[in-house]
């Protein structure tokens, strides 16, 4: 009789498994890097954030990445998401940002769509106007970069930027991007509320723009 009954739980237990693990697979997938000046930072900064980004039904994947040097960490990345069958969200804060958007010009068949907050898209001129960042910047380029972020597809890109923004300035950007991120002002002054943000606006407008 209890032999019976076990196994019965057991079933259930089984099913119940399978479940979770099929709703798992079915949900889209989003990589989230993090800010730190290219070099520091961690993932674990961004708990809120990501436990918006979960509730609004995605898989969330927060890569603790190498922060030594800029291809060693593109490469990384990118092993990482040509590893998933399907093509994914990206979303990148600060120098993570700078990440996300070389990624997503680089591989757009990988990436369905990229989310930016307050990103760093000019590194050497942040650098310029804003002279604390220039030694680390220096040491993760110091094998120099090639890319140039200055284009933009407001289909597939989303940019999100501060309204007083001292780590990266609105000279850091294009005129087509600032027009981007002008429609998707939520009225945050600071960098580092614009990066760690889970408000109800900013929750609403990622549903809406990533069609969940």
């Amino acid at each position: 009789m209890n032999s019976k009954k076990n196994n019965k739980i057991l079933k259930i237990i089984t099913v119940r498994i399978k479940y979770i693990i099929t709703l798992k697979m079915n949900k889209p997938i989003i990589i989230t890097l993090h800010g730190g000046c290219f070099v520091g930072g961690s993932a674990s900064w961004d708990a809120a954030q990501t436990k918006c980004l979960t509730d609004l039904g995605l898989d969330v994947r927060q890569l603790d990445f190498p922060k030594d040097e800029l291809e060693e960490t593109l490469t990384y990345i990118h092993k990482y998401i040509k590893e998933i069958d399907s093509p994914v969200f990206i979303l990148g804060r600060s120098s993570g940002g700078f990440l996300a958007k070389v990624l997503t010009d680089k591989y757009p068949k990988l990436i369905e769509k990229a989310i930016y907050l307050s990103p760093v898209f000019n590194p050497q001129l942040r650098a310029n106007i804003n002279t604390k960042f220039k030694s680390k910047q220096d040491h993760y380029f110091r094998n120099g970069y090639k890319y140039n972020t200055s284009k933009f597809n407001k289909d597939t890109e989303i940019l999100f930027i501060a309204t007083h923004d001292e780590n990266v300035p609105k000279e850091c950007f294009t005129k087509k991007q600032i027009e981007s991120a002008n429609s998707n002002c939520l009225g945050i002054r600071s960098h580092k509320g614009m990066t760690t943000t889970s408000s109800k606006a900013f929750c609403s407008m990622i549903k809406q723009k990533l069609n969940l």
